[in-house]
């Protein structure tokens, strides 16, 4: 005798025979975001010097434009510190880091220089699926333009639950690149590449090695998602408010994240203005800009000096001050001077 089944039970019975899956929502980069990374000097070529490790602290503050229809957004800190954009007016000949993303594509375009849009690269495409080759030619840095005849693949993709209770997608790639066979990369949904980030993830196999990029704390939205351990073993918070300080390995113990490079802050216009000793063993220059651009102050000081305001007849106002030694800028502070 044929038994028949109430209807439900059989509804039951059906969906318990068929394997569901979580809805993933793309996450892509934040529009507020804060990427920190360590930088390794290598300073191959230049005889026995030894390594230099500092940091640098890059910035999406929402400050974007139009280009061919295209929206940007700026991400500058850490590329061409000297050419910060202040003004809307100067965004569209500001030399820096522009990106635009394509949540539908899920892949983030890059251009360096906005004067030269036509220039435009993948910087990070979120869409590839594991096993798939990058064979895009406009894939900035592992893309057969770049590799060839080498290449890189996706060799598996996992999942990170970071502290704003979401799963990112992690992909796990290698490439053969350098004939070093099976070189790995990590790319992370919304955060980037962990080695690299806006450079080239494979640049510590180059030839020779010039700078190396680790992620070490990554923001976004006033959150810190990511952390990881660096060679001043200082938090993020840390590290962002004193900007970028350059170390040697020989030193690192030495230098002290309490004081600031460039103090009193706020200062008076006819006060003067020191220069930390730790800024660097050489002589620095030390520019300052008010909030148009316009550079107020070019000097030259030698750490542990001071610098007299009083000749340069500053108006009251909120002013960027940047430092360099030998032609390479190692730190940035913003200056209240008061009247």
């Amino acid at each position: 005798m044929r038994i028949l089944l109430p209807a439900y039970i059989l509804f039951i019975i059906s969906l318990l025979s068929v394997k569901t899956y979580a809805q993933h929502t793309y996450i892509p980069l934040p529009d507020t975001g804060i990427w920190v990374t360590q930088v390794e000097d290598w300073h191959e070529g230049e005889g026995p010097v030894p390594h230099t490790f500092y940091y640098k602290v890059g910035i999406n503050r929402k400050i974007d434009t139009f280009v061919n229809n295209y929206h940007y957004s700026s991400y500058f800190g850490d590329r061409n510190n000297w050419n910060i954009p202040y003004t809307q007016q100067e965004l569209m000949y500001a030399t820096g880091t522009w990106f635009r993303q394509d949540t539908v594509a899920k892949k983030v375009w890059l251009v360096q220089d906005k004067m030269f849009p036509e220039l435009e690269k993948v910087a990070y495409d979120f869409s590839l699926a594991e096993g798939d080759t990058i064979t895009d030619p406009l894939n900035l840095w592992l893309g057969p333009n770049d590799l060839g005849p080498h290449k890189a693949w996706v060799d598996n993709i996992d999942s990170l639950y970071l502290p704003d209770n979401k799963w990112h997608y992690r992909w796990n790639m290698k490439s053969n690149w350098a004939n070093i066979n099976y070189l790995d990369i990590t790319m992370i949904e919304g955060i980037g590449y962990t080695t690299g980030l806006w450079f080239n993830p494979l640049a510590a196999y180059q030839a020779p090695i010039l700078y190396t990029y680790d992620l070490i704390c990554f923001n976004a939205y006033d959150q810190w998602l990511f952390e990881m351990p660096n060679m001043w073993g200082h938090d993020c918070d840390s590290m962002v408010d004193h900007n970028t300080l350059p170390v040697s390995v020989s030193n690192i113990s030495n230098v002290d994240m309490s004081k600031p490079i460039l103090y009193p802050n706020p200062v008076s216009a006819n006060q003067d203005l020191y220069l930390n000793s730790f800024a660097s063993d050489k002589p620095c220059t030390v520019k300052a800009y008010n909030y148009l651009g316009a550079e107020i102050i070019n000097t030259k000081v030698v750490p542990g000096n001071n610098i007299s305001l009083s000749q340069f007849g500053l108006m009251a106002g909120v002013y960027f001050f940047s430092i360099s030694s030998e032609h390479r800028l190692i730190y940035k502070q913003k200056i209240v001077i008061t009247e």
